[in-house]
C-alpha cells in the first residue's frame, strides 16, 4: 500500500512467536503485531512515533489479523 512493505518473521530465540512487521517507504520499521505462540496473545509494538495515515493503519492490523 502506498510503498509501505510487510515482514512475516519467526522468532524463536528470545520470544516465540510469528510477527507482521510494517516499513515505511523508505525501509524504516514503523511497528509490528506480534503472536506468541505459547498463549497465543498478539501484541502491538511502535518503534518510532505514529505518523502514518489511518488508512495505512487499519490496512496493516487486517492483514496482521489475517496472518497472524
Amino acid at each position: 500500500m502506498d510503498g509501505y512493505k510487510l515482514t512475516l518473521a519467526s522468532d524463536v530465540l528470545e520470544r516465540d512467536g510469528l510477527g507482521l512487521e510494517l516499513y515505511s517507504p523508505d525501509g524504516t520499521l514503523i511497528a509490528e503485531v506480534f503472536r506468541d505462540d505459547d498463549s497465543g496473545v498478539r501484541t502491538f509494538n511502535s518503534f518510532m512515533p505514529l505518523n502514518i495515515r489511518p488508512e495505512v493503519l487499519t490496512w496493516f492490523l487486517d492483514q496482521a489479523a489475517q496472518r497472524l
